[in-house]
């Protein structure tokens, strides 16, 4: 049977035109992949999030290929990202009915330039934090706590199993800024029991300003500050009551 899978992306007002480029790279490999018909495109201005997030999720499950039918997988990238063109058949080498999430490894866009994936911080067995995942091994996949959007794959049925709203913005209890929809996002994962998976041979650099925000970006920053006892920092985990 013919896969199918529908690209979402929430866009700025303005999208830099190296990721446009990219974007363009991505959307010609696809095409070259799939029949007319089993490939879609969703869009959505991102200033309103995390309500265009939500909105473009329930646009593409409402989304139908040529035969009638849902799409089979959701490739989520961003407009202020520099994914591979060939994103999908990466993460899709990794991804199954036991791994329907399956993450590039991204970048913040702020320093310390930490990787946009996270273990859990534990205390007295309970999952207390995020701490980012400095170090890896390439060419790996690797069973994570969270994971930022930049590049994903998700089994459309996952959406299904989740409870609503999907992203939030969720308020930090330390009273240090807002915490990313996208942890917001992984909560929800959390809470169904659905494991998240990200994989290093699938890197996705993110835009910034001055600089695009690599692998050697993020190595070289913390190879030339001080981040702390080794072990990093870590994001409280806000209470969802």
């Amino acid at each position: 049977m013919q896969e199918s899978v529908i690209v979402c992306m929430p866009v700025y007002d303005k999208v830099h035109p190296l990721a446009w480029e990219a974007d363009l790279a991505v959307m010609a490999e696809l095409a070259r992949a799939f029949p007319r018909g089993y490939l879609g495109v969703q869009a959505t201005a991102r200033l309103t999030q995390p309500h265009a997030e939500n909105t473009m999720i329930a646009q593409a499950q409402a989304a139908r290929t040529i035969d009638g039918t849902p799409f089979d997988w959701m490739l989520w990238v961003e407009d202020d990202t520099l994914p591979p063109p060939d994103i999908f058949a990466r993460l899709r080498e990794h991804a199954s009915a036991e791994r329907p999430v399956v993450h590039a490894i991204s970048f913040d866009r702020l320093p310390p330039y930490d990787p946009s994936i996270w273990e859990y911080v534990v205390e007295d067995d309970k999952p207390v934090g995020l701490r980012p995942i400095r170090q890896w091994a390439p060419d790996t996949l690797y069973q994570i706590a969270m994971s930022g959007t930049c590049g994903t794959l998700f089994h459309m049925s996952v959406w299904d199993r989740l409870a609503r709203p999907l992203f939030r913005m969720m308020p930090s209890q330390e009273g240090h800024g807002g915490v990313s929809s996208c942890v917001g996002l992984g909560l929800r994962f959390q809470e169904a029991g659905i494991p998240m998976f990200a994989y290093t041979g699938c890197v996705v650099p993110h835009i910034s300003d001055p600089v695009v925000v690599d692998a050697a970006v993020s190595h070289d920053y913390q190879a030339t500050h001080d981040l702390g006892a080794g072990i990093g920092y870590f994001e409280r985990l806000p209470s969802d009551g």
